[in-house]
């Protein structure tokens, strides 16, 4: 299943998506549509999962972060401050299951490579 895919699954199961990030599925949907594999198989190892994965999941919370402040104060700023922001909307695409999504990516990549 691609990351499309997976966001479509997670609105049609109806899974507890904050407002603050239904209205911005769309940055990470795009994100995610504009990974390159050819990065992972020239960059990457195997034991390198974890860097890679963190890394993707940085990027895209602060492009979502980066979207909320374009905005201007948003109630989400106003009752967590950035670190505890950065660490829900973090927490929430993990529980979506984008984190295991981007594993999955990063080792069927990796497949491909060889």
């Amino acid at each position: 299943m691609n990351l499309q895919e997976n966001i479509r699954r997670i609105l049609r199961e109806e899974i507890e998506i904050p407002g603050y990030l239904k209205r911005r599925l769309y940055i990470v949907d795009d994100y995610f549509n504009k990974l390159v594999p050819e990065i992972i198989c020239e960059n990457y190892s195997s034991v390198q999962s974890d860097q890679y994965v963190n890394q993707v999941m940085g990027n895209v919370v602060d492009e979502i972060l980066k979207d909320m402040r374009g905005r201007g104060p948003s109630q989400e700023w106003l009752k967590f401050g950035y670190i505890d922001l950065y660490d829900k909307v973090y927490e929430d695409l993990v529980r979506m299951g984008y984190r295991d999504k981007v594993h999955d990516f990063f080792y069927d990549t990796l497949l491909e490579c060889e």
